[in-house]
């Protein structure tokens, strides 16, 4: 037997129960919309859209009142803003005080020396080092005192009020020159620089404090010389020493063929060294005697005129 298939009805779907979409736009749920915007207050959006504005104004309100004010300051007689910055005044703190004129009573004087850089003294005070110049020197005398290590000078010199002196100063060596009738020995402190039998002795310019000895003699003395640069300073010394004189019953004396009086003789001052002294009497004839002045004791000689040689 044969069997024909029968078409059975169409099954009706079950009715399918849907779930809320996760990923679906947000934007279609109006309460949390409505939520976000209620979250952010009105009024501080407004505030913090209308900030800058309000700085700009204010900026722009100090600019220029700013710009009126040093307009002002400027238009004002004697303002001056490049003088009133560098005043003392302004900045708090005492600034350099500008050199005035000089005073009606006062001159210049302009100092060089030669070597240059020595120490300058006005009037015992040290002003500087050459080159110098002092333009505020009182008229009248002054002393200059010159110090370096070629030596020392001194220069007195007379500032008139209104006029430039000028001063030129050499400082190198010069020489003395020492005359005596004997042999010398010549120191500066302690330093023996020469003796007399030298034609001349260098010496630094200025003064200085020389003794003079002979032991044999016995004869020392101080003389004090300013020396000039490159001139010579001629000393002259002529030292004497006493001698006591007498003879018996008396005598004219002669010393070195010059009479110097008559007996007795005390206290005689003669040039030191070996002296030839004569006694001569009218009747008792002469004596010859030879004596040694010193500078440190006296010498003393006595002659018998009756007694033959004396």
């Amino acid at each position: 037997m044969q069997l024909t298939p029968i078409a059975a009805a169409p099954a009706t779907p079950a009715p399918m129960k849907l779930k809320d979409d996760p990923v679906r736009p947000r934007g279609r749920r109006e309460p949390v919309e409505s939520d976000i915007y209620a979250a952010t207050p009105e009024p501080v959006v407004q505030e913090r859209r209308r900030l800058p504005w309000r700085r700009a104004g204010v900026t722009a309100a100090v600019l220029v009142v700013g710009m009126f004010t040093g307009r002002a300051y400027l238009d004002l007689p004697g303002a001056d803003p490049l003088s009133a910055e560098s005043s003392p005044a302004s900045t708090g703190a005492a600034g350099p005080a500008s050199p005035g004129p000089a005073p009606a009573n006062t001159g210049l004087v302009e100092i060089e020396t030669q070597p240059t850089g020595a120490r300058v003294l006005l009037d015992g005070k040290p002003v500087g080092e050459s080159p110098l110049t002092l333009d505020r020197v009182p008229a009248g005398r002054h002393t200059f005192t010159f110090l370096s290590a070629a030596g020392s000078l001194k220069r007195t010199v007379r500032v008139e009020a209104g006029r430039t002196l000028k001063l030129d100063v050499p400082i190198f060596s010069g020489w003395v020159a020492i005359y005596a009738p004997f042999v010398l020995d010549v120191a500066v402190g302690r330093q023996t620089i020469g003796t007399t039998e030298e034609a001349r002795i260098m010496l630094s310019p200025g003064r200085h404090e020389l003794t003079l000895t002979n032991r044999a003699l016995g004869y020392r003395s101080v003389q004090s010389v300013d020396i000039e640069p490159g001139e010579v300073r001629t000393v002259t010394i002529d030292p004497r020493g006493t001698v006591n004189l007498n003879a018996q019953p008396w005598a004219e004396v002669w010393v070195d063929g010059q009479k110097v009086g008559d007996t007795p003789l005390a206290r005689l001052q003669l040039p030191l060294g070996t002296r030839e002294v004569i006694f001569r009497h009218p009747q008792l004839g002469e004596r010859r005697v030879t004596v040694t002045v010193k500078g440190n004791a006296p010498a003393a000689v006595s002659v018998d005129m009756t007694q033959p040689g004396g």
